[in-house]
């Protein structure tokens, strides 16, 4: 994690080596920023809640950075808490800003199921927000699951998603399970790589923390 404000200072005096290093996540808003930092290209922002609400600075940050041309990322840690799934995943797609659910540091059965449960709202919620271009991670993830169970049903039965968003992925075990609570959360008509008229909203691969976009996949708009 680092601080906002650290970050803009770190970031005057940086030379970036390569694409990865515009990329910045775990930032805390310490301070009232709204003038992004520099040779940052995405940021992810920690969201921190009030009554499971997101804090305004936090929003206003946000909206700030990517009327400022950054892709910028909504990131919940397993601890904070949200009112409501669907006013969450609107709210997101009102700012443009993907979301992305940290998994517990301390994975055990029942914070395991706690997070799936976390999930399954927030995928219901999902799937029937047709507003929402942008990316939902784990869920997006598993929506690559699916259309590679199309496309390459023997890759699709080693897939494992890769992502970092702590210092170690969901462990192999849970994978499997998580993929199938995301299923049941879905509704049918989805989970074949297809939504309302054809297309699932948001469907796009993340560079976040371990994530790649596959280049010209932006998602289609209806006619």
């Amino acid at each position: 994690m680092i601080k906002l404000s650290e970050l803009h200072e770190q970031r005057k005096s940086f030379d970036p080596s390569s694409d990865d290093d515009y990329f910045v996540f775990d930032v805390q808003v310490d301070e009232e920023l709204f003038a992004p930092p520099p040779n940052v290209r995405e940021i992810g922002i920690l969201a921190t809640t009030t009554k499971g609400m997101v804090d305004d600075v936090v929003m206003d940050v946000l909206i700030a950075y990517h009327l400022a041309g950054l892709d910028t990322i909504l990131e919940f840690p397993h601890e904070v808490d949200f009112f409501d799934a669907r006013h969450l995943v609107q709210t997101a797609a009102q700012s443009n800003a993907s979301l992305s659910f940290v998994p517990p540091s301390d994975l055990t059965d029942e914070s395991f199921e706690a997070y799936c449960l976390k999930l399954e709202a927030v995928a219901k919620a999902y799937m029937g927000q047709q507003a929402m271009t942008r990316f939902v991670m784990p869920v997006t993830n598993y929506l690559q699951h699916m259309f590679l169970e199309v496309i390459d049903p023997e890759k699709a039965k080693s897939f494992v998603p890769e992502d970092s968003v702590r210092p170690r992925p969901l462990p192999q075990r849970h994978a499997p399970r998580a993929f199938r609570r995301a299923q049941s959360a879905c509704p049918r008509r989805h989970r074949r790589g297809g939504g309302r008229r054809g297309r699932v909203p948001g469907i796009r691969a993340g560079r976040h923390r371990g994530h790649r976009r596959i280049r010209g996949d932006e998602p289609r708009r209806d006619p």
